[in-house]
């Protein structure tokens, strides 16, 4: 009687086992159907309203260009109703998902900031309509706003991940110190089956001890134990082994799910690395080795070169592909006590511990340099893109994470000013020079809604004739405090800002605006030259849109020439080559300017269809004097020649230059020598018939 006893205990207590196991079971499913959905949906809600304010700027910087009236109602409602979505989708988290205090306020900001952000919408996409002024005005309050809700977004995000974080922990206690108790229950009923059962104990106290010490090995955590075969045997002892079985399956699940958790919570999901969340922990406790060691620690942030241009031309999976590839690479590269982390994007940043001068920094990031800029294969294409590492020391740079994670980056920016794919050490003058960047950012995004910069015009003319030919469009920004600057003083700026799509966009709009007057005056035909960035030349959208704009004047394609740098024709070649032959199809002859400065190539030369080289001014200045300008300056006018292309001077200044071009048989000159950059209505008068 007794054996039958204990045994319907043991089978008892294998139930409660399979119960508690049920119970973190129900939790895990509680955490996977709740919390991480909201933090999914409140991520989704993000993008939604990050993609919507790209798509409004596009909208609001066509009005009055590209689009009238009608135009910005019918692209600007479809906005409107998306954001109407989006705020009924908020209204609706609460009653979808339970938010405790902390959440609710912080949800309660957003939805309020949410509401002034939408009003601003409507009210500047109503404005675009009719008074285009007042529109840019209330795009201004957009801006704000969009900036607010984008951190309020952020700070949610970030709550979430930390409830997460934190329920998982505390369950997994709860659960581990219920599976212990059900454990020494186990163990004390084992032992009062042994007592009362002399004969069960006689015939199986070999397996019993088994068990027990299973039983007490589990208790501790160890899910490595095995059921002794003699008790899977033994028909008295087969349900307790099987009952055991169950428990430490269950409990490695239960680690599973843990590990699972704590993965999504804490890594990015694109490549695997560590988050902004784990980076700033992991940060945190290298800072404190650091101090009680002494020994020195490096941040480099890195940021990848003309990353959009990338996803621009290829689209968002081809550039997800090209992140992950890097982040692999990074890995490889980077020893394994050091952290690499992806904050978001195209941004990643690397604790060095350990480190001894800047020497040991300085190999890390040129080799980080040569693994990034290396040439990948992605379906076939060839792909190079470079990278910018702002380097920022402890406890030189700062002592604490905000402090150092801002100094690296404004030490990135700079390596970006001096050109890309480098790196740079922060200095105390970066911060003064960040904040002057920003506050020029600023006023340029003003600039370009109030119409602050305006074009100049100068002749290009025939060496042989002394005929004007043509023209080159030269951009300026006429600074309400600054006064007149010239493009090499913010154009890097705005590619970096993103203003240089809208502000190239503009600027080929106005030009060919200006050509199309010139022609309805009856003034005489000449090539009419435009500068392009190397943004517009990656947009997939740009000849269609030349194209659309060339119809809508009425201009020939042929007096119209394009002018882009030598260096961007050294990036992404197969789609350059594709973008150019899509432009020159229309008609339009293609110039490169600067020629010789950058990374000059006879092989592109063949590829390309090119019409033109400008020899740029740096070997024009001085070219009496120097007979190494004039044995270049020859060899292109030559190269040009055999290759059928005409060949422009830029710079020319004084008569003994241009009796030089003359003798050597280049086509056209640009200079002081004949005149300053002009308005359109002075160009229009040496142009008259």
């Amino acid at each position: 009687m007794a054996p039958l006893i204990g045994l319907l205990l043991m089978l008892g207590l294998a139930l409660i086992f399979l119960n508690a196991i049920f119970e973190q079971e129900v939790l895990f499913e509680h955490l996977n159907g709740e919390d991480l959905p909201i933090l999914n949906r409140v991520s989704q809600l993000s993008s939604r309203v990050s993609n919507n304010y790209v798509r409004l700027l596009k909208v609001m910087g066509a009005a009055g260009q590209e689009l009238d009236e009608e135009g910005v109602y019918e692209r600007g409602t479809p906005l409107l109703d998306e954001l109407n979505e989006i705020e009924e989708e908020l209204n609706s988290l609460p009653s979808d998902y339970p938010l405790d205090d902390l959440e609710q306020a912080k949800y309660r900001v957003l939805l309020d900031a949410f509401g002034v952000y939408r009003n601003d919408v409507i009210t500047a996409v109503e404005m675009g309509t009719v008074n285009l002024e007042m529109a840019g005005f209330h795009i201004r309050g957009v801006a704000r706003h969009y900036l607010a809700i984008n951190q309020l977004f952020q700070e949610l995000q970030r709550i979430f991940q930390e409830d997460i974080k934190r329920e998982i922990g505390k369950q997994w206690e709860h659960s581990k110190q219920q599976l212990i108790n059900y454990s020494m229950l186990l163990i004390i009923t084992v032992a009062g089956m042994i007592v009362s059962g002399l004969l069960l104990a006689r015939l199986m106290s070999a397996d019993v001890q088994r068990m027990i010490k299973a039983m007490v090995e589990l208790a501790k955590g160890n899910t490595g134990v095995q059921v002794p075969a003699s008790v899977m045997a033994s028909r008295e002892l087969k349900a307790m082994g099987q009952a055991l079985i169950v428990f430490r399956d269950s409990l490695i699940k239960l680690a599973d799910s843990q590990e699972r958790y704590q993965q999504l919570a804490q890594h990015d999901t694109l490549t695997g690395l560590p988050n902004r969340l784990l980076f700033h922990d992991r940060l945190n406790h290298a800072l404190n080795r650091a101090n009680r060691s002494k020994i020195g620690l490096a941040l480099l942030f890195l940021d990848l070169d003309r990353f959009k241009q990338i996803n621009d031309a290829f689209g968002h999976p081809m550039g997800d592909r090209l992140l992950a590839l890097v982040a692999k690479d990074l890995l490889e590269a980077l020893r394994e006590e050091d952290t690499i982390a992806r904050l978001g994007g195209d941004e990643f940043v690397v604790i060095l511990e350990g480190v001894h001068g800047r020497d040991h920094v300085i190999n890390v990031a040129e080799k980080l340099l040569a693994v990034i800029g290396r040439e990948r294969s992605l379906d076939s294409l060839q792909m190079h893109i470079g990278v910018s590492i702002g380097i920022s020391l402890y406890p030189e740079d700062g002592e604490d994470v905000t402090t150092l994670v801002r100094n690296a980056d404004a030490a990135m920016y700079q390596a970006k000013a001096k050109g890309r794919n480098g790196y740079a050490f922060y200095t105390p003058m970066l911060t003064e020079v960040l904040e002057a960047s920003f506050e020029l950012e600023r006023a340029m995004r003003q600039a370009v809604e109030q119409e602050q910069f305006l074009l100049l015009y100068q002749p290009q003319v025939d060496v042989e004739s002394g005929d004007i030919v043509g023209v080159e469009v030269l951009l300026r920004w006429q600074h309400p405090e600054l006064g007149l600057m010239l493009p090499e003083q913010f154009i890097s700026l705005a590619e970096e800002s993103g203003l240089i799509l809208p502000l190239g966009r503009w600027l080929v709009r106005q030009a060919l605006q200006q050509a199309s007057q010139w022609q309805l005056d009856g003034l005489r035909p000449v090539r009419l030259s435009i500068n392009i960035s190397n943004h517009q030349l990656a947009d997939v959208q740009f000849a269609s849109e030349l194209g659309e704009l060339l119809g809508q004047f009425g201009l020939d394609p042929g007096l119209i020439e394009l002018e882009v740098t030598e260096n961007s024709c050294a990036e992404n070649l197969e789609i350059l080559i594709e973008h150019l032959e899509s432009i020159k199809a229309l008609g339009v002859q293609i110039a490169i300017d600067d020629f010789g400065t950058g990374y000059s190539s006879l092989s592109y030369l063949k590829q390309f269809p090119v019409d033109t080289l400008k020899v740029d001014r740096t070997f024009i200045h001085d070219l009496i004097g120097s007979m190494e300008n004039q044995a270049i300056v020859r060899a292109m006018i030559v190269l040009g020649r055999s290759l059928g292309l005409q060949v422009i001077s830029e710079g020319v200044e004084q008569s003994a230059e241009l009796a030089w071009l003359r003798a050597e048989g280049c086509d056209t000159y640009q200079g002081f020598l004949h005149s300053q950059p002009m308005s359109a209505e002075a160009f229009a008068q040496l142009i008259m018939p």
